[in-house]
């Protein structure tokens, strides 16, 4: 059953790449970052649910077109800091986004470590992250 992790990863390559190609066409940068994104916020929340009422592969899939929304939005968000910085800016501008993405890699956990795994703690982490 370890091959199930990859299905999630799998699906999201084909919607990156669907995705990016559209984006290219339509140079509608906003557009295609918000709809993957907001189908993902609905997929997650519905998950659970699903899972819950015991339809155990309609949560996967779920799973699944939420995975496919959140890389899906790399692409055109990764790509905004170029059309916006042009020459050293854009460096600096890449640079300030790498930086910012290390630091929440590591604050992160701790952050989380910070709280205890009561509901209560979880539910503040969530607010002070949200």
């Amino acid at each position: 059953m370890l091959w199930l992790a990859t299905v999630p990863y799998l699906f999201a390559g084909v919607a990156v790449q669907a995705n990016a190609a559209w984006c290219e066409r339509t140079k509608r940068w906003r557009l295609h970052a918000g709809v993957p994104l907001a189908v993902a916020a609905v997929a997650l929340a519905a998950m659970p649910r699903v899972a819950a009422a015991g339809w155990r592969w309609t949560g996967f899939w779920f799973l699944v077109v939420a995975n496919c929304g959140v890389w899906s939005a790399y692409g055109p968000l990764g790509g905004q800091w170029q059309r916006l910085h042009r020459g050293e800016a854009g460096a600096a501008a890449l640079a300030i986004i790498n930086c910012t993405a290390n630091l929440g890699g590591v604050l992160g956990p701790v952050l989380l470590g910070c709280f205890p795994t009561t509901v209560d703690g979880l539910t503040v982490l969530a607010v002070l992250l949200g």
